[in-house]
């Protein structure tokens, strides 16, 4: 994959391979485009003569929580398979098991950001109860304010009007930090990459990550310059992973998308893992 990255170029890899699993197809209809949906029907005031809309945008809702839960549950059933399996490979590889536990770290962030985040993630459950409420209250209204009789508290803030302005400029602010934080993304995938193009000359085309790990420096590589060069590039490995850590923590970054980062976290770690190995094998400089 790194490959093709480098050949295609780190943009349109993005998008073609779909490197980091976004690429699941969409079920349903998102939860703000549903209230941006029914806010629209009920402000022009067209629910009677829309009703069969309204009932499918609520039926659609429920199949965009029940495939948005399904993916969650996934995901973390996958992080607990993966502990599980590094932990099998410790045995397996005994000599690989400090590298090991660095990856049964990340992969126990899984669990660790699903069970911070349990609580609040609601259920498929509570969406049909919300919708059959919506339905029993709210479907037939003809009032010319839904928002003044059912949450009268928010009028007295601020006029619809006004949240409505605000709800605009809270979404032109929250793209413009979604574009922020792929914009980072893809300047520390390019600088990566841009390391792991000079590593071919230091040893041979095509060589992998794993190769490097198992290689036996030969007697042309017992040189000064050899160790110089791989000073370099693992003071550049780590500069750029410390860089990656900082940009997850970032205000930018939208809620879940820090995972990008720990996967460019994970080729950094592996990178330097197999230079540190091979530099340990070349003769002590004298």
């Amino acid at each position: 994959m790194d490959i093709v990255r480098a050949t295609l170029g780190v943009g349109p890899c993005e998008y073609i391979l779909d490197v980091e699993g976004q690429g699941t197809t969409m079920k349903g209809r998102a939860t703000c485009a549903t209230r941006d949906a029914l806010k629209a029907i009920y402000a022009a005031g067209q629910q009677r003569a829309r009703r069969g809309e309204i009932e499918k945008i609520l039926e659609e809702v429920v199949v965009f929580v029940k495939h948005i839960r399904g993916r969650i549950e996934e995901y973390h059933r996958f992080g607990e398979e993966l502990v599980t399996y590094l932990e099998q490979q410790k045995q397996v590889r005994p000599e690989l098991t400090d590298y090991l536990a660095e990856k049964q770290t990340l992969a126990r962030g899984i669990d660790g950001a699903y069970q911070r985040r349990k609580k609040s993630i609601q259920t498929p459950q509570y969406v049909i109860d919300l919708t059959q409420t919506f339905r029993q209250t709210v479907l037939d209204d003809e009032g010319p304010d839904a928002l003044g009789t059912y949450a009268p508290w928010a009028v007295d803030i601020l006029p619809l009007p006004t949240w409505i302005q605000l709800g605009v400029a809270l979404s032109v602010l929250f793209s413009g930090m979604a574009f922020g934080h792929r914009f980072n993304l893809w300047r520390i995938d390019a600088q990566r990459v841009r390391i792991e193009r000079e590593i071919p000359a230091l040893f041979h085309p095509g060589v992998t990550v794993g190769e490097i790990a198992e290689m036996q420096p030969d007697a042309a590589q017992h040189v000064p310059q050899t160790r110089a060069r791989l000073d370099s590039l693992l003071y550049r490995l780590d500069a750029l992973a410390e860089r990656c850590r900082r940009k997850s923590l970032s205000i930018l970054v939208p809620m879940g998308e820090e995972m990008s980062y720990r996967y460019q976290e994970t080729l950094i770690a592996e990178l330097q893992y197999a230079l540190r190995l091979y530099r340990d094998r070349l003769p002590s400089a004298t």
